[in-house]
């Protein structure tokens, strides 16, 4: 296996606090420097991060088990820069190609799964990362997950593991049914299965529905209230689906009092006031 890799290792001199050590470890892959974190330790993270490139590098000209190890320490090393909070792109792509290395292929398609849709990438950058994605794709069970609306959480199996990523989301998972959890604020959970093998994918669409938001009605002069031709009863809180409302107080002797309105996904509870004046008052006023 090594024969057939080309190593190369730049070190250029410190002009900061961010450093500029690079590793390519294939002929076409890019040449990677470190991007500081704008709110992490910088100095740290910049040091364990050159720490993980060393490692990788002695890595991957060894053998054996000195080879095991010096890749096991290289991915402690790049796993203590993102605990600092220096996910950057560079640090995945290494991240990616030490798993690789140790044969998790799982782990590596999903880094390099994260560095294509994480990050602003040049067009020899992002071509290096597919390169690298494709290769693992015949090794491991992949599921792509899509969402109405986008940009819901992903969690497979489990509602306490932390989520895979937001939608459009491509992950490669263990091989057999998996169970999909989607969630985004506002709206509720929507669950998908998906059977997969190694070597194959499955493609998973879901919608989520808007949740409920919780409307209180004030209708100081007492009437009949109804919402949506429904009657409600004054003062209490009623779970109300987003979209366009209409409520009516009707009172004995004066003409009825008619609100149409817009719940939102996500909105916070509101307070509606009809009266003769029909008046919005209170925390999430409506329009």
């Amino acid at each position: 296996m090594l024969d057939a890799l080309t190593f190369l290792l730049r070190l250029r001199p410190a002009l900061s606090a961010v450093a500029l050590v690079a590793v390519a470890l294939l002929a076409a892959a890019p040449v990677l420097t470190w991007t500081a974190p704008a709110e992490a330790q910088e100095e740290e993270a910049r040091l364990l991060f050159e720490r993980g490139n060393r490692h990788l590098t002695a890595g991957l000209r060894a053998r054996g088990s000195r080879r095991t190890r010096e890749l096991q320490q290289a991915l402690d090393a790049y796993l203590q820069v993102m605990r600092l909070g220096a996910r950057t792109r560079n640090v995945v792509f290494n991240l990616g190609i030490t798993l690789q290395e140790l044969e998790r292929p799982e782990e590596a398609f999903n880094a390099f799964s994260e560095y294509l849709r994480g990050f602003e990438l040049s067009p020899e950058d992002r071509a290096a990362g597919e390169q690298r994605l494709e290769a693992l794709r015949p090794q491991v069970a992949v599921v792509r997950v899509e969402s109405t609306p986008p940009g819901a959480e992903v969690r497979v199996d489990r509602r306490d593991l932390p989520p895979r990523g937001t939608t459009p989301l491509e992950i490669a998972v263990a091989p057999g049914t998996r169970r999909l959890i989607l969630s985004r604020e506002g709206y509720q959970e929507a669950r998908a299965e998906a059977t997969v093998a190694v070597g194959s994918r499955a493609d998973v669409s879901a919608t989520l529905e808007p949740a409920p938001v919780s409307v209180q009605f004030i209708a100081p002069g007492g009437g009949r209230l109804t919402l949506d031709d429904a009657e409600i009863v004054a003062g209490r809180a009623v779970e109300v689906t987003p979209g366009s409302h209409v409520v009516r107080l009707e009172v004995p002797g004066a003409p009825p009092v008619e609100r149409r309105f817009e719940v939102a996904p996500g909105a916070p509870p509101m307070v509606l006031e009809l009266s003769a004046t029909a008046v919005a008052q209170g925390e999430g006023r409506a329009p």
